[in-house]
């Protein structure tokens, strides 16, 4: 029986190092809109997960304009984050300053990486969220991410 044989990255499919760069760009132009428009002191830390920070071994890891730039940021208020990003006019403001910052580092790109912007404090409090493995973020401002083990993070027990 064979096993799977997933794809290898070669000419038929977009330049590895290239895409690599334009998800680092949009990776970079996200904390810069949010650094624009959020007071840093309000920020503990903004993080890159997901396919667009794994390594990528084959076509299939990072798929462009299917495959997401997974942006995490956590403010030190769990509830601050509303007045900068709480509304679609605020997310809708520093989406096209994102798109403007991408386009200023990469003029012409093989494609434009789709960013999602999560809030750690508004996850942290659904029912069954766990943190990533620290291994599988990138920390592109501020802190450290958050470990389970961090008790001053941890939601509060349900009664």
């Amino acid at each position: 029986m064979q096993g799977l044989v997933l794809p290898t990255w070669n000419a038929r499919y977009p330049n590895l190092q290239r895409l690599r760069h334009e998800v680092n760009s949009m990776a970079e132009s996200i904390v810069e809109a949010l650094l624009d428009e959020i007071p840093p002191e309000e920020i503990r830390g903004i993080y890159l997960m997901g396919s667009g920070q794994k390594e990528w071994d084959s076509p299939i890891d990072y798929v462009p304009e299917i495959s997401d730039v997974d942006i995490h940021i956590q403010f030190y208020s769990d509830t601050v984050w509303r007045q900068y990003i709480g509304t679609v006019p605020l997310a809708i403001e520093i989406q096209h300053k994102v798109e403007m910052l991408f386009l200023s580092k990469i003029s012409k790109p093989l494609h434009t990486p789709r960013p999602q912007l999560l809030v750690i404090n508004k996850m942290m409090h659904e029912f069954g969220f766990v943190y990533s493995p620290r291994h599988a973020v990138r920390v592109l401002y501020g802190e450290e991410y958050p470990r389970v083990s961090d008790r001053r993070l941890q939601r509060p027990k349900l009664q």
